[in-house]
């Protein structure tokens, strides 16, 4: 069975709730399309409750030539402008921004903000840097039980972190 809220596929008849998100799981004797509709109502109002509202962020970091020495010169946060709520597990979102690459190979660790009603929680994302060409971009690809995972290369060339939780 596929959980209505988030997508897991580990749902099993036996459950009485989703093991990723705790969505509830019913079964019902009758009008199935009745059913089904009211589920995906209650799934799409409790998706809203737990992750209606996030907003992800990169902190990035620029350096400069001193003294013919490169230095940290300006830590920021950059907004993701991915809308987390509208994606289905699996989907892939690439923001636009260029990145200097790190040779291929090379561990790459990644810091991210999870906002959401008021608070902040700083994630580290871990990849190895992919090998390729030109500039490297940032992605986020939606995991089931309201997770994600962090992407780095470009659409054909990329690699990906581990499964963060948007939800804490």
């Amino acid at each position: 069975m596929k959980c209505y809220a988030c997508g897991s596929e580990k749902i099993e008849s036996s459950m009485s709730q989703c093991p990723e998100c705790a969505f509830p799981v019913m079964t019902v004797a009758g009008d199935t399309a009745q059913f089904e509709t009211m589920m995906k109502q209650m799934a799409e109002e409790y998706r809203g409750k737990k992750i209606g509202g996030s907003a992800l962020g990169l902190l990035t970091y620029q350096y400069a030539m001193k003294n013919d020495h490169l230095v940290l010169d300006k830590e920021s946060e950059t907004a993701l402008s991915v809308d987390v709520t509208k994606m289905t597990p699996g989907q892939i979102w690439w923001d636009k921004t260029d990145f200097a690459r790190v040779d291929a190979g090379e561990p790459l660790s990644l810091t991210l903000s999870v906002k959401k009603d008021g608070k902040v929680r700083k994630v580290t994302a871990s990849v190895k840097a992919p090998a390729g060409e030109g500039f490297w971009h940032v992605g986020i690809r939606m995991q089931t039980g309201f997770c994600f995972s962090v992407l780095v290369g470009n659409e054909k060339n990329f690699a990906e972190s581990g499964r963060i939780s948007l939800v804490g």
